[in-house]
């Protein structure tokens, strides 16, 4: 029996089935599954902020500290400064002279009350020993203004003529004037002249003008000079006493 040969019949129904298979196959990975996303963009700010704000933090503490240094070396400045000066202040003191009052002499003492008003007239004369007291230096004194009061009354003022000292010399200066007819209160003027007839007097002297001095060999020209004679008391001159005046270069030394 001969055997037929021809073309094998496809299985439709099988590819198919087979494509269904390879289509249902699942594919595993070794690989670990991916890291979720941050957002960069977010986290650039955040840093950003925290960075700045240190920055700022920084620069704070920079300035603080560059102000405190600023100030504490103005302040040894000053200080130096104050120092300095008080010790040439207090060797320009150290040669200045001595004054002190000798004598004091008021006379013809009138009291004329006429109109409601009250005149008075007196002569005065007053001696102040002014004592250079440098042993090497001269002194040279400007023309000097001096005030006179007594008992609160103002007596006007006069001016002594510029002299000059030398070391250790002593200078009398003499205050002479001649009140006349000066109007004052009624009983400040009767209150006066009774201090006068009981030796009871109190005198105040202002003295301003200049002085130059030679000190370590640099000479210090034209520097101001203020002497005060306050409250000099009658009874201590007659008892022998030379109240001293405070000498001084500044009304605040």
């Amino acid at each position: 029996m001969a055997a037929t040969s021809g073309p094998l019949s496809k299985n439709p129904s099988g590819a198919a089935s087979f494509n269904r298979t390879l289509s249902r196959r699942v594919y595993f990975s070794d690989e670990p599954p991916p890291k979720p996303q941050t957002n960069p963009k977010q986290w650039d700010s955040n840093n950003d902020t925290n960075h700045a704000a240190e920055e700022e933090e920084k620069e704070g503490r920079a300035c603080g500290l560059c102000c405190a240094w600023t100030s504490l070396i103005a302040g040894c400045i000053v200080l130096v400064l104050l120092l300095s000066g008080g010790l040439f202040l207090y060797f320009l003191q150290s040669g200045l002279p001595e004054f002190r009052v000798k004598r004091l002499d008021f006379t013809k003492i009138e009291i004329v009350s006429k109109n409601q008003r009250t005149h008075l007239s007196m002569d005065f004369q007053i001696l102040i020993n002014a004592t250079n007291k440098n042993e090497k230096h001269g002194l040279s004194y400007g023309p000097l203004k001096v005030k006179v009061s007594a008992d609160e009354v103002n007596l006007g003022s006069l001016e002594l003529s510029a002299f000059k000292q030398k070391p250790r010399q002593v200078t009398q200066l003499k205050l002479l004037k001649a009140v006349r007819k000066l109007e004052v209160n009624a009983e400040d003027g009767q209150a006066l002249k009774s201090d006068y007839k009981s030796r009871e007097l109190v005198v105040n002297l202002v003295f301003k003008g200049s002085i130059s001095m030679n000190l370590g060999g640099q000479v210090y020209n034209g520097l101001p000079l203020t002497v005060l004679c306050d409250d000099i008391a009658q009874s201590d001159i007659d008892n022998g006493l030379q109240p001293e005046c405070r000498v001084k270069m500044f009304t605040y030394t």
